[in-house]
C-alpha cells in the first residue's frame, strides 16, 4: 500500500502478544504498574538510606536519648523542633528545673558532653541541663525558648561567640516563618523510632554520616559517624586564638547581653561568660564583652588542643578544656546552684 513505512505491514501482521521494544516480548499494564511501583520503592528506600535518617547510624540511642542531627540533606536538624514545638517534653521539664543551665551552640555542646560536667554536678548534688544548640544558634532562638520553657536556674554559663548575634540561623527561619515547620519535625520524631530498631540489628544497612544524640535528662551530646552529608569524611584542626579585640562587636552585643540577663532573673555573679575555643579563637573580645557587662569570664587557654573537624574540639581536648574550667568556675557555679550568693 502506497504511504506505508518499509516493513510496516509485516509489524502490523505480526501477533499483538508478541510485539515489543527491540524485539522483546511486549509486556501488559499490570507489568508496567508493577515496574513503576517497585522503581518508586526503590528510589524511595535510596533516598532514606543516603539522603534520609537511615545515612545515620542508631548507636547514639542508648539510655533517654533522642537523635539531635543527622547530617543527611533530607532529615538534618531535630533539635531545634523538638524543643519549639514541645516534641520531647521530658527534655523540656528538665531544661526548665536544672540549677544551672548552659547556653549557646555546638561548640558548648560538645565541650561540655564530658564525663567532667557529669562528675562535677555529682559531686555537688546540683542538677545542670546542656541548652545549646548546632548550627551557630545564638539568643534570638534561645531566649524565645527560655520564655517558653520558664527555667528556674539559679547560674547560667554562656558561650559568649555570636551568642549576641542578630541573625537567624537556617533552622529557626521556618520554625518562626512557616506554619507547616512543626508536621514536618513530628515527622522526623515518628522516623526515629523505625531507626532506632532497624540500624541497631541491621547496622551494615545503614550509613556512617555524622550524628550527635541528646540526652533528655542534661543535654549531654553523644556523638557518632566519620562522613558528611555530601559523603566525605570529616577532617580535624587545630585549636589557634586570635588577640584582636573586635569593639564595634562589643558595642552590638552589649544592649542584647543587657537584655538577655535582665530575663534571666539572676544576679550578675550568677553568670559566667566563656569561649569555646576552636580556629582562631576571639578569646579577647569575649574577655571585653565580659569585662564590660560585670561578669565572670572563665576560658582556660590550653596548648595542644585539636579538632575533630572544623570546629568542635576532640573528646581528649573537651575533657582537658572541661576539667580546667570547672576547676576555675566551680566554687562560683556551687554558690550559686547551692544559693549562696554574694553581694
Amino acid at each position: 500500500m502506497d504511504g506505508d513505512l518499509p516493513g510496516a505491514r509485516g509489524l502490523s501482521s505480526a501477533p499483538e502478544s508478541r510485539r515489543g521494544f527491540a524485539g522483546l516480548p511486549a509486556i501488559g499494564p499490570t507489568a508496567y504498574i508493577l515496574i513503576i511501583i517497585f522503581a518508586a520503592v526503590a528510589t524511595y528506600l535510596y533516598q532514606l538510606r543516603y539522603d534520609g535518617i537511615f545515612a545515620c547510624q542508631a548507636r547514639g540511642y542508648a539510655g533517654d536519648a533522642f537523635l539531635a542531627e543527622c547530617s543527611a540533606r533530607q532529615y538534618g536538624n531535630y533539635e531545634h523542633g523538638a524543643f519549639w514545638f514541645g516534641l520531647e517534653p521530658r527534655a523540656l521539664a528538665a531544661a526548665a528545673r536544672a540549677r544551672v543551665l548552659f547556653l549557646g551552640d555546638s561548640r558548648l555542646q560538645v565541650a561540655f558532653s564530658t564525663p567532667e560536667t557529669k562528675d562535677w554536678f555529682s559531686r555537688s548534688s546540683n542538677s545542670y541541663y546542656l541548652l545549646g544548640f548546632g548550627a551557630g544558634e545564638n539568643m534570638n532562638f534561645t531566649g524565645k525558648l527560655l520564655e517558653k520553657i520558664k527555667p528556674r536556674a539559679a547560674a547560667y554559663v554562656i558561650n559568649a561567640d555570636n551568642f549576641f548575634e542578630t541573625w537567624l540561623t537556617i533552622p529557626v527561619k521556618p520554625i518562626f516563618a512557616d506554619p507547616s515547620t512543626g508536621e514536618r519535625y513530628k515527622n522526623k520524631s515518628y522516623w526515629q523510632i523505625p531507626h532506632k530498631y532497624f540500624c541497631a540489628v541491621a547496622s551494615p544497612l545503614c550509613g556512617d554520616n555524622f550524628a550527635a544524640f541528646r540526652s533528655e535528662a542534661t543535654g549531654t551530646y553523644q556523638l557518632a559517624g566519620a562522613y558528611d552529608a555530601d559523603g566525605r569524611r570529616i577532617k580535624g584542626a587545630t585549636v589557634s586564638y586570635s588577640r584582636d579585640i573586635n569593639h564595634q562587636n562589643v558595642q552590638k552585643y552589649l544592649p542584647r547581653a543587657e537584655q538577655l540577663f535582665s530575663q534571666l532573673g539572676v544576679r550578675r555573679d550568677c553568670v559566667i561568660l566563656t569561649i569555646i575555643p576552636y580556629a582562631e579563637t576571639k578569646i579577647e573580645t569575649a574577655r571585653t564583652l565580659a569585662a564590660t557587662l560585670g561578669v565572670s569570664f572563665v576560658a582556660p587557654e590550653l596548648d595542644g588542643l585539636k579538632m575533630f573537624d572544623p570546629t568542635h574540639l576532640d573528646t581528649p581536648s573537651a575533657q582537658l578544656w572541661a576539667q580546667k574550667f570547672y576547676e576555675a568556675a566551680g566554687p562560683q557555679l556551687e554558690r550559686c546552684a547551692s544559693g549562696k550568693q554574694t553581694s
